[in-house]
């Protein structure tokens, strides 16, 4: 299976196989062993699955070792793009902060508390989804880079992501602010109010970079083809280039 980088061990299902009439159904738990991500053990508290008249029921919640909280996924997906799609997906506290390990260390989530409750509806072709995800007092690394105190409430409203707020700062004296709607899947219509990033201040340091960057970002089109629009400012600082062969 295409199975990201981040993810090693052992996969599997135990169950029970039957043809009746013609009809296939398949009653299984998934199975999980020396399971990580990005180095973090991972514990499979549920892992019900039934695949019966074309559709995958899922009973699934699945957290990190070490926190108290799972991620939680239940209902049906079909196999079909034109059958009705009934999931939820569910977590609150620190169970998503595992997830953060899909990107090899790139962000790590170090604190803080993310509520989500999204419903998924429509069909495999044209999916919908609504509810919310709040994160309280976040505190991320990412690529090396402190971003603390994030406080964020985004809606899931049928087609679209609303971030009704977010702030956080960056360092010791950068902050980001973001506030709009965008489209989640395919553009369908101009937002009133489109998806607005900005950044103020921020140190930005790495291995090729000691840069203070403000910026001021519009972002249209959808979450998966997103356009950018805006200004970016570079000032006090140094970039690096490393030397090459040629």
């Amino acid at each position: 299976a295409p199975i990201p980088s981040a993810i090693d061990g052992y996969f599997g299902l135990k169950g029970k196989y039957s043809l009746v009439n013609g009809t296939s159904k398949v009653n299984a738990e998934l199975v999980l062993e020396d399971a990580k991500i990005h180095n973090r053990n991972i514990i499979l508290d549920n892992g019900e699955i039934l695949y019966k008249d074309n559709y995958l029921e899922f009973d699934i919640a699945i957290r990190d070792e070490s926190s108290k909280n799972p991620v939680e996924l239940s209902g049906s997906y079909p196999f079909s793009n034109y059958l009705p799609i009934d999931l939820k997906v569910e977590s609150h506290g620190d169970g998503l902060a595992f997830l953060t390990g899909l990107t090899n260390g790139s962000v790590s989530w170090t604190s803080g508390t993310a509520d989500l409750s999204l419903l998924i509806r429509g069909t495999p072709a044209t999916p919908i989804a609504n509810g919310f995800m709040v994160l309280k007092n976040s505190d991320l690394i990412f690529q090396d880079q402190e971003i603390n105190n994030l406080n964020s409430t985004i809606v899931f409203d049928f087609n679209r992501l609303e971030v009704r707020k977010l702030k956080a700062n960056i360092g010791s004296s950068g902050v980001i602010t973001s506030q709009g709607g965008i489209s989640l899947f395919e553009p369908q219509f101009n937002e009133s109010e489109p998806l607005a990033l900005s950044i103020e201040k921020a140190r930005i340091k790495s291995s090729f970079t000691d840069i203070r960057v403000s910026s001021k970002i519009i972002v249209n089109g959808s979450i998966l083809k997103p356009k950018l629009a805006g200004e970016g400012l570079m000032s006090e600082g140094s970039i690096f280039a490393k030397r090459s062969k040629n």
